[in-house]
């Protein structure tokens, strides 16, 4: 017995110490550990502290200590100050100049930004104070208005910094809840659940010999209480700068009502003055853009009257094309019928009860049912009907036989196209186009037209002819940089060719092997073979317009008439809108009429909501992986890993965040391609749809989905029995992620702009490549400028403020770390912007819109979070922020009113001031002829831009450097290129030339068929033949 007893009291110790250690892994939640402080409840008051039914409380996890919070600021804070002296030591460096501030050294831009000071630090203060009028000229609008953001958010918080430390974070400090939570004894362990009948019989006497007696029994629960009262939470010191910290109805909660009045009438003041700077710059940037294309010019789409883009076209090409292409021609043709037949009824039908209706509501007739429509065109069906509803049906039939041609665009504008079929198509488009805009704003008002053309075929051929010549360019720098040098060059560059991918001309060139030639001979046989090829796609293209125009009138007040007028009643038909920059057009999206672009913008959206509603589960998988707790249940060492100093601060505060950076940086891709799959028909249309999009996915996947993983989720079983307990569930869970979101902005604002800022990928590809590039133009290629797409970087930034502004009041120490985050950012982005960055388009400052509504949300939510927080705080007057959120409203409404427009498009009064300077300046108000040419050519598709000129001046550097590499001199060079009777590619196409020199080149053909060269005489030169090359077999 004594040894029995011995060994009893052992195992109890045991067990008692493994609960303590390892509370996770012994079937015990982690918050009932005793003396830790853990395990309470929000009201502390409550004498019910067991859940009733004996289920386990749940824990919100994701709330980082002081410490944790501490080692996030000084990591974080840490690498942007090394990453800044790393930067100020590598700009300076010669061979990375170019790479840190490419646009100094651009040749191509007319506005360089100006020479930094020399010194250490010293580019850190002239970044800062650089005025604004120099970040517009050099960097353009669009980067001015992302900078003004930046500079908006420095403001704000610099004024809620003062307000919420001085006054909220004392207040927040003087409550007792948290203190009381630690100081509360531990929670007993979790009862048994409660038995449907009465308890059993008390356990018999305790032996005499019984050294330590048993624990007391557990008291029954109390099942009566409210289950949402057991909500458990971590707490720290941390949490004492928290509301939660104020006890519920105190007077204290006055400050922070008055704080979110405080709050609202500062970003609304200097949102005000903002817009209202932002729209005259708006007009003063575009005053002082030269008359040029885009100031005229307007785009024309859905011309009606062309078969290009209809649905019947649409269905042709692709039944024709993909699906049914095995099928017989007889029942293809029946297939496309039967479609077409069933489609055309329907599309009849909806348009009769469209035009139908149209003219009732002229003639104020109601009641126009469907099937009142079918029956309009026979009178005779309406005898039995009362007299005077007769006579009304009848007029309107009769009026719907007249007016149906006019009311109808397809059908006015088919009898258009057919008075013009005499014409050739590209002087029939032209005149139709010319004769609707003259209809409409008067005639000699406009000055030039370029219709748009089929180019499907031509974008392949176009892309493979600049593949290819980049490859000889390349290869001919580096054989002059060598010769320049004196460097004996060996041996010719050959090439492994495979004629089968080259269609017809390359298997019979080059046969159905791979084979290795000459570099020289093949890229240069090459480039004119797609050459050919390319002109003869451009004849064809030319006879197949789609329904887009780019249109430029004689004066920018015509223009900013059409592109802000509706057109024409049908908004399907006669689409006009401002035309984009040149650079900035896709012209494959021309091509889609309205009503397929408006399918594919359902079916985009529809895959955009598929997208955010599964991105839940890896942010939850992601929240509960890095949870701290969670790791240490898989494994004692795993437990004594996360645990240890230093470690943990690092898994609570930095890991998590940076986990949902990095899961959110693949989503402005995507969204980038669901926007170009929708039709948009610029890239800054899709820009500006990627701003918007991404900024809601992060409301949903930054805010809402990790704030229901930590209160929602983990109690989704008591809400669906008590579902009034949802918002009291939301008003613990917000409060309690402030910390969570106190790192994320420090990650997301600080350490992410900081790496951004050192470009780390790009450097590592310059450093690497660098050697390799030979040549002056290769290097070129590798520091020029990089593109910057405002759609994938102000939301994260945007983003900060919506963070920042909401937990303002919950937790003041938000407000110096949005401030920090956004000073860094500010300095990173101005610096990019004016020395790094170009974009690749300028909407002339549309973003500022973009960005203003995001901010107005985050107000918007600051205020509703703040009437449910003080409501679950027992404030009974918290519902007066209800006067701040119709303000607010107000205040939103009326910016749009009067700013919405302004920064979208321009006023005729504005456009008619520009075209009196223009006239002052110029001496002529109308465009001269060299401006229409300079606007035809730059509203002309990259595929008819091919140069004969610069490809010829090309293969004669070709001729040239084959030559030297042979051994022979430039002067030797060019007279045999003068011997050889040098041709263009048109001598070469014209049968008469060649007769002519027929006999001066046989024996240069010879040698040529012999060693597989150019099919142009020009370039059939025994300097291209080598005894390296191969014949092919065909020859």
């Amino acid at each position: 017995l004594p040894c029995r007893t011995h060994i009893a009291r052992r195992i109890r110790v045991g067990l008692a110490s493994a609960i303590k250690r390892f509370p996770g892994a012994c079937g015990v939640h982690p918050a009932w550990q005793e003396g830790t402080g853990l395990g309470q409840f929000d009201s502390v008051s409550d004498p019910a502290r067991l859940v009733p039914g004996g289920t386990r409380p749940t824990t919100f996890t994701m709330a980082a200590d002081g410490l944790s919070l501490a080692v996030a600021y000084i990591f974080q804070i840490g690498l942007a100050v090394i990453v800044f002296f790393a930067f100020s030591f590598l700009r300076v460096k010669k061979t990375l100049r170019r790479f840190y501030a490419p646009r100094r050294f651009d040749k191509n831009l007319e506005v360089k930004p100006r020479r930094l000071p020399p010194g250490f630090f010293a580019w850190w203060c002239a970044v800062f104070w650089a005025p604004e009028d120099e970040l517009i000229t050099v960097a353009g609008l669009d980067a001015a208005m992302f900078i003004r953001m930046l500079t908006l958010g420095l403001e704000v918080f610099s004024y809620l910094t003062v307000w919420c430390l001085l006054v909220i974070l004392p207040i927040n400090w003087s409550g007792s809840v948290v203190k009381d939570i630690l100081r509360a004894p531990p929670s007993p362990p979790f009862p048994p659940p409660s038995p449907p009948f009465p308890p059993p019989s008390p356990p018999p006497p305790v032996p005499l010999n019984q050294t330590f007696p048993l624990p007391p029994a557990a008291p029954a629960p109390n099942c009566n209480s409210n289950p949402i009262a057991y909500t458990q939470r971590e707490v720290s010191l941390l949490d004492v700068c928290n509301i939660t910290n104020i006890e519920n109805g105190s007077p204290k909660l006055w400050a922070h009502l008055v704080t979110v009045f405080i709050i609202t009438g500062i970003v609304l003041k200097i949102l005000s003055r903002y817009n209202e700077e932002s729209a005259v710059l708006r007009v003063s940037f575009l005053s002082t853009r030269p008359r040029d294309g885009t100031s005229n010019t307007v785009l024309l789409t859905n011309i009606p009257g062309m078969e290009q883009g209809t649905f019947r076209e649409v269905v042709r090409s692709f039944v024709g094309s993909t699906l049914f292409v095995m099928l017989p021609q007889g029942m293809k043709t029946a297939i496309l019928d039967f479609v077409e037949g069933k489609v055309s009824k329907v599309m009849g039908k909806v348009s009769h009860i469209a035009d139908v209706r149209h003219v009732a509501k002229l003639h104020k007739i109601e009641d126009v049912s469907e099937a009142d429509a079918d029956v309009v065109p026979n009178p005779a069906e309406l005898a039995n009907r009362p007299s005077e509803f007769q006579q009304s049906r009848m007029v309107l039939a009769s009026e719907m036989k007249v007016l149906a041609p006019d009311l109808d665009p397809w059908l006015e504008a088919e009898r258009g196209l057919d008075r013009l079929s005499d014409l050739d198509e590209d002087t029939r488009m032209k005149t139709f186009i010319l004769n609707e805009m003259e209809l409409c704003y008067g005639s000699s008002s406009v000055a030039a037209i370029n219709p748009v053309w089929d180019q499907r075929r031509l974008d392949s051929l176009l892309k493979e002819f600049n593949k290819v010549k980049t490859q000889l360019e390349d290869y001919l720098d580096a054989v002059a940089y060598k010769l320049r040098r004196r460097q004996l060059i060996k041996q010719r560059k050959q090439v492994s060719v495979l004629g089968t991918t080259m269609g017809t001309w390359g298997r019979e060139r080059y046969g159905s092997k791979v084979v290795k030639v000459d570099a020289i001979t093949f890229w240069v046989d090459r480039l004119a073979e797609l050459y050919r090829k390319i002109v003869e796609a451009q004849e064809v293209a030319l006879s197949k317009p789609i329904p887009s125009a780019f249109i430029t009138f004689n004066s920018r007040a015509t223009q900013a008439h059409a592109s802000g007028s509706l057109h024409h009643h049908s908004e399907a038909d006669w689409v006009i809108q401002a035309a984009p920059e040149p650079r900035d057009v896709i012209w494959e999206n021309l091509r889609m009429r309205a009503w397929l672009v408006g399918i594919l913008s359902m079916f985009s959206w529809a895959v955009y909501i598929v997208v955010l509603i599964f991105y839940a589960a890896p942010v939850v998988f992601v929240q509960g992986l890095v949870n701290v707790n969670t790791l240490g249940e898989v494994s004692q060492g795993l437990y004594n890993f996360v645990n240890a100093p230093f470690v943990k601060q690092i898994l609570e505060s930095i890991l998590p965040c940076v986990v949902m950076v990095l899961v959110l940086f693949p989503i402005p891709y995507f969204l980038m391609f669901t926007c170009y799959a929708s039709g948009f028909v610029s890239r800054s249309e899709i820009d500006l749809g990627v701003f918007t999009r991404f900024f809601g996915f992060q409301i949903f996947t930054v805010f809402i989905y990790n704030m229901l993983a930590g209160s929602i989720i983990n109690q989704w079983q008591d809400i669906i029995n008590n579902p009034s307990s949802l918002v009291q569930t939301l008003s613990i869970a917000i409060p309690q992620t402030a910390t969570f979101f106190i790192c994320y902005v420090i990650t997301s604002g600080i350490a992410k702009s900081a790496v951004r800022f050192m470009r780390l990928g790009s450097l590592t590809v310059f450093l690497l490549l660098s050697r390799a590039a030979s040549t002056p133009r290769a290097r070129a290629r590798m520091w020029t400028p990089e593109s910057r797409w405002y759609g994938g970087l102000v939301p994260w930034h945007t983003m900060v403020f919506f963070l920042g502004l909401m937990y303002s009041v919950i937790n003041p120490i938000m407000c110096p770390t949005a401030l920090a985050s956004i000073l860094i950012t500010f300095i990173c982005e101005k610096y990019t912007s004016l020395y790094t960055y170009q974009a690749p388009y300028e909407s002339s400052g549309k973003i500022w819109s973009l960005m203003f509504h995001q901010l107005m949300s985050a107000v918007y939510l600051l205020q509703i979070l703040m009437i449910l927080i003080l409501n679950f705080k027992d404030f009974f007057l918290g519902w007066l922020i209800l006067i701040a959120l119709a303000g607010t409203i107000v205040f939103h409404a009326a910016s749009i009113r009067m700013y919405q427009r302004p920064m979208t498009m321009i006023s005729v009064h504005d456009a008619t001031n520009m075209d009196l300077a223009d006239a002052e300046k110029h001496g002529h108000a109308t465009p001269t002829a060299e401006e229409l040419r300079m606007i035809r050519e730059s509203y002309l598709s990259p595929v008819f831009k091919v140069s004969k000129p610069a490809l010829d001046d090309l293969f004669h550097e070709a001729a040239v450097t084959s030559g030297r590499i042979d051994g022979l001199s430039i002067e030797d060079v060019e007279q045999a290129i003068e011997d050889e009777a040098y041709e263009s590619a048109d001598e070469a196409d014209d049968e008469q030339v060649q007769a002519a020199l027929e006999a001066q080149t046989a024996d240069v053909d010879a040698t040529a068929s012999a060693n597989g060269a150019s099919w142009l005489s020009w370039a059939k030169n025994p300097m291209f033949a080598t005894s390296s090359t191969k014949a092919p077999k065909a020859a």
